[in-house]
Order: structure tokens, then sequence, then C-alpha cells
């Protein structure tokens, strides 16, 4: 099995979205914010958004661990809103999740 941490994988567009991208459906996310920090820092997600999207807003879409005792399984999906001519518009999107 390869992705990012091992060999490279053939996936299709959809493939990848699906193993890498929207691995859940974040639509129905119970956490959903207009915010500018994201939810989970354990790994320093809030502090790599502010320094590479320094003007931004973000729009963030979380599922916390479910159990506190096993295996992590948060998953998070930001949106990064960057104003262009007095418009917000996508500058890019970010997912997060446990890689064991």
């Amino acid at each position: 099995m390869g992705g990012f941490f091992g060999s490279p994988e053939d996936l299709s567009i959809d493939g990848y979205f699906e193993r890498y991208l929207y691995n859940k459906d974040f639509i129905q996310a119970p956490k959903k914010d207009f915010v500018d920090t994201a939810s989970y820092d354990g790994r320093g997600l809030r502090n790599h958004l502010r320094r590479i999207f320094p003007r931004t807003r973000l729009v963030e879409y979380f599922f916390p661990n479910t159990d506190d005792r096993g295996p992590q399984d948060f998953a998070g999906l930001v949106l990064v809103f960057e104003k262009e001519d007095g418009q917000w518009m996508l500058a890019g999107v970010v997912h997060d999740h446990w890689v064991p």
C-alpha cells in the first residue's frame, strides 16, 4: 500500500479525494465554525495555517476523536479564504487527520 508516506500510489482524482481529502462527510461534521484558528492543534496545524496564510479567514469542519482511550480518529477540513480585490476567494483546502 502506498500513499503520502510510502511508495507512489495510482489513484484517480475521485480516489484521491475519497482517500485523502474527503474521507468523512464533512457537511455532516458535528463542529462547523467560521473561525480564525483551527480546532485541533496537537500537530501544529494552527501555527502552520497562520504562517502560510497570514491574512485569511478559515471555515472549519471537524470530527473530534470518538474514543478518549483508543486510536485517534479525528478529521478536519479547513477552507481558507483570502481577500482579493475586495472579495473573499478560496485560497486553500487543508485536510487534517490522524495518521498512525
